[in-house]
């Protein structure tokens, strides 16, 4: 059947609908199809437009009206802050044109109150008032407009009424319809029934098809009708809809005069507010602008230099962070190396080939080191020259003259990918370099295959889009604290810098035995330059959390290191062993990986399980681990025997028990116990009496400092680069035993807490902090070491101290060697409010220093975001945390197996810390338990 149905309403005057394919049963089961102005009593909204438009004229008076006694306030508040502000920098430190353009911008503040002075009264002359007069002239009360809109109900009404007849006809129609079309099934029912029975009579025949004809007749007759109302409904639809869309014509007008005094007042405020061309705003633009074109750095650098000194970190405080161009972990870190006036050897400054206090350029190298506190690489040099003419070039070359030049800082652009200098007015010259560690061939296969001698800002773009594509996973807010943002997009750059790929085009890299390779087919890169006795820390589990395969070749590089060179590796630079260091602290990096399982490993556990056994028990060349066989014989470092023992010993027992994880993780529990038991052995250099870790001769002698000041003294001969407090708490992998050591949590508490106490007031970073050394590695576990006395809070009050006062965003902000990313990486781990336990699956909870971070893991496959509420520097403590809307029940600790890994599958973590001023009540998870 094909018939006509209908609807009432879509849009403003859409009434009536045509469809087809569409039955009559279809049309009378389902009359109103779509809802709309001519519905039945749908006109009153219309009618309902006078009072709306008199609420909405109030809306916007109120709006308004709010939005000038902002600016009263701003305009109160921007004078106070500039009086108050104008006094503290007059009275403060600050000094020459610095402080000169500091107080044009206070005072370009202060002018800007004037000019808000004028947005208020344009505000109330240009906007409000004419409202509040349209709105008492045209929403009074008047006779005119309620007489109005009751002529209009009128005749709305007056329209709809033969409508609605003929509506409550087909309505009618439609039931008897149905009713006949039922009454009929019957009826053909009982007949199938009657013919199907044997014994039925002709009789009985015959009155069942008499039944059926009957009923098939009536249903066709209110068919007919049926259709017949649905031709009345068409003709009736034309007229039925003008009339309607007339009448609603008629109440537009006055909307239309409504909306037409909106617009006219929106641009009103739009001019209100419009200062572009005000005279106070280019008065205070000129002033200001003047201010800082007298900015003269030099000027005020050379003040500086007077009074008080160079920044950029100096001695043991310098980052040795190279500077220039390089692209995601890459082998080329191409920048300047610098000297000073003297001409001065690098010293522990210039590492890295950089020092931001330096004033000169001696050369441009390929290659550096990367934060590390050692002298390598620096290789391929190259500096531009003006010479005359090509007879004095080769006098120069002859000769072996020495170059350089002097740089500003000012001149300097820096970024991802590419360092600029470029003298005004002197011709560019584009030199394509290709290094290798293979061959000179293999080098020009390099240069061919990842430039392909394409522009320099071709290139430059490609190495930024690299960047900015890996920094992308990251997605990082604190509007109260934006400096944070800085700082912790500056260390995810560092941390992705390194460690070194070593693999060249065509996967093909140098081997630890001075053989060429071709990388395996399951890596996608090899890495080298693993300054493991500080990456294991942070580093590495950093991006076992965010870059699991990455993490994955890096364990791969040091188990290829064994095939080629027969050994774990202790520090791996290019292809050989530095041998820098100590402790056997790849055990830790393939404890971690293992424990945490973030990728399809591929490793070779027999080949894994030998190499740990072999560092552990036997003389391996470069020493990984002094002599093993004296050293189980004793279950201590003798120090007579070697002078760093009491290091030695901490730092092995470490490595025993990261290597008892791989053990267990293997299914060898009882080999397992055995690694286990001598991650005890630390007890055996505890002085019960002094509570410190002190070194033991061959006969047993405890020798401790004798005095409280030889107790703080760095490098000392007992400890490596550092002080009996520096390990008097390195026990990462058993602080619990530790705090039994100490005699309780309190006395514990007590002693940990002074650490950081009394590191407070040490003034400098170039020589180490007797009590704790933010600038080297031994100490960074030490704040997470209240939670296992239940303290967690004083891990939150003390971490967060250090992100604030210790890094910040000057060329000195990093407190000590970088260190391959290293303490860049506990920056960011203590800026997201959890770190690691190298070795584990544990991530210990601190205080998150942001609002809101996400970050998409191994290439987008996982998301994992962490909200802050209610943060800010004062709202230091954790007063409870949510699992993807769960309360953490492990609190303060986070298991990655359990709550952060990263499956095979798409998977979301969503960690939600709430913060408070006070210190948290909620009981604290037994730190043995976990």
């Amino acid at each position: 059947d094909v018939g006509l149905g209908f609807g009432i309403g879509i849009g403003t005057m859409t009434c009536v609908r045509l469809q087809t394919q569409t039955t009559p049963e279809e049309i009378l089961s389902n009359p109103w199809h779509d809802r709309g102005f001519c519905d039945p009593d749908q006109y009153q909204a219309a009618l309902h437009r006078c009072q709306n438009g008199y609420e909405s004229c109030d809306l916007f008076i109120k709006a308004f009206e709010e939005r000038a006694s902002l600016e009263r306030d701003y305009i109160a508040a921007i004078y106070n802050w500039s009086k108050i502000w104008q006094k503290e920098i007059n009275e403060s430190q600050e000094f020459g044109t610095n402080k000169k353009t500091w107080l044009a911008a206070i005072q370009a503040g202060a002018q800007a109150a004037y000019t808000h002075t004028d947005i208020v009264e344009r505000i109330q002359n240009d906007v409000i008032d004419p409202m509040i007069a349209f709105k008492k002239q045209n929403y009074a009360k008047s006779i005119i407009h309620i007489r109005k809109i009751k002529e209009f109900e009128k005749e709305f009404e007056n329209l709809q009424k033969p409508w609605l007849k003929l509506l409550s006809k087909i309505n009618d129609a439609k039931e008897s319809y149905h009713e006949k079309r039922r009454k009929l099934k019957k009826a053909e029912q009982a007949k199938k029934i009657i013919d199907s029975n044997i014994g039925a009579t002709e009789e009985e025949k015959t009155e069942a098809q008499t039944s059926v004809n009957v009923y098939t007749k009536e249903s066709a007759n209110l068919r007919s009708k049926y259709e017949q109302l649905i031709n009345e409904m068409k003709d009736l639809r034309p007229h039925y809809e003008n009339s309607m869309k007339r009448v609603l014509d008629r109440t537009h007008e006055f909307e239309r005069e409504r909306l037409n005094k909106f617009k006219q007042l929106f641009n009103a405020f739009y001019n209100a507010i419009n200062i572009q061309n005000d005279p106070y705003i280019i008065e205070m633009s000129t002033a200001f602008q003047n201010a800082i074109a007298a900015h003269d750095i030099e000027a005020d650098i050379q003040w500086w230099n007077k009074h008080y000194g160079r920044t950029g970190g100096t001695f043991l405080g310098a980052a040795n962070l190279p500077l220039g161009a390089q692209t995601l972990y890459g082998t080329v870190r191409l920048g300047p190396d610098t000297s000073d006036v003297e001409d001065r050897p690098a010293l522990l400054n210039r590492y890295a080939g950089y020092h931001y206090s330096d004033t000169y350029i001696n050369i441009f190298s390929h290659t550096h080191v990367f934060g590390a506190g050692i002298v390598d690489y620096g290789n391929v040099g190259i500096f531009p020259i003006q010479v005359d003419n090509n007879d004095n070039l080769q006098h120069m070359i002859a000769k072996r003259h020495g170059y350089r030049s002097t740089f500003k800082h000012e001149s300097e652009r820096i970024e991802p990918g590419a360092y600029v200098i470029l003298p005004a007015n002197q011709q560019q010259v584009t030199v394509y370099v290709g290094i290798s560690f293979v061959s000179i061939e293999q080098a020009r296969i390099n240069l061919q295959m990842q430039t392909n001698l394409e522009s320099f800002d071709s290139i430059r773009e490609f190495i930024q889009q690299k960047w900015l594509n890996e920094l992308s996973r990251f997605e990082v807010t604190a509007e109260w604290n934006l400096e944070s943002e800085i700082k912790f997009n500056t260390a995810l750059v560092h941390s992705m810098s390194s460690p070194t790929i070593w693999d060249e085009s065509n996967g093909v890299y140098l081997g630890f035995d001075n053989k060429i390779y071709t990388k395996p087919e399951y890596m996608d890169h090899i890495y080298t330059d693993l300054s493991i006795w500080d990456i294991f820390r942070t580093q590495v589990p950093f991006l076992i959390l965010h870059d699991a395969k990455r993490a994955n070749d890096i364990v791969h590089s040091i188990m290829l290191i064994v095939e080629q060179g027969g050994y774990l590796p202790k520090w791996p630079l290019a292809n050989g062993h530095t041998n820098c260091m100590i402790g056997s602290h790849a055990d830790i990096i393939l404890s971690d990986l293992i424990m945490k399982h973030e990728h399809d490993l591929h490793l070779n556990m027999t080949q894994v399980l030998e190499a740990l056994r072999n560092v552990a028990n036997k003389l391996q060349k470069h020493d990984s681990r002094f002599d093993p066989p004296t050293y189980i014989k004793y279950q201590y470092v003798p120090f007579d025997q070697d002078e760093y023992s009491a290091s030695l010993t901490l730092s092995y027992a470490y490595d025993d028990w990261a290597i008892g994880n791989v053990m267990y993780a293997a299914g060898l529990i009882d080999e397992a116990q055995e690694y286990y038991n001598r991650s005890q052995w630390f007890e055996n250099i505890f002085d019960n009496t002094k509570k410190f870790f002190c070194p033991r001769n061959s006969t047993g002698y405890i020798l401790c400092p004798s005095s409280e000041i030889e107790y703080l003294i760095p490098f000392d001969y007992r400890y490596t680069e550092g002080d009996a407090w520096h390990y008097r708490f390195f026990v990462p992998h058993n602080t619990p035993r530790l705090v039994d050591l100490f005699g309780g949590t309190n006395f514990f508490v007590q002693e940990l807490n002074t650490l950081f106490i009394r590191s407070r007031d040490w003034p400098t970073t170039t020589i180490p902090n007797p009590y704790y050394w933010a600038g080297n590695e031994h100490n960074l576990f030490s704040v997470w070491q209240f939670h296992y006395a239940n303290r967690s809070d004083l891990t939150q009050l003390h971490s967060r101290w250090l992100l604030d006062h210790v890094y910040t965003i000057k060329p000195d902000g990093i407190p000590g060697n970088d260190d391959y990313g290293t303490m860049s990486a506990w920056y960011i781990f203590t800026r997201m409010g959890f770190y690691p336990l190298a070795g584990s699956f544990t991530y210990l909870i601190g205080s998150p220093a942001f609002d809101r971070i996400t970050i998409r893991r191994n290439n987008g496959q996982c998301i994992l975001t962490i909200i802050v509420h209610n943060n800010s520097a004062e709202n230091i403590y954790v007063q409870r945390v949510l699992l993807n809307g769960e309360l953490l029940s492990t609190f303060p600790f986070i298991d990655h197996i359990n709550h952060l890994q990263c499956s095979t599958e798409s998977s979301t973590v969503q960690l939600e810390f709430f913060m408070s001023s006070t210190p948290s009540s909620i009981p604290e998870m037994n730190s043995v338990d976990h």
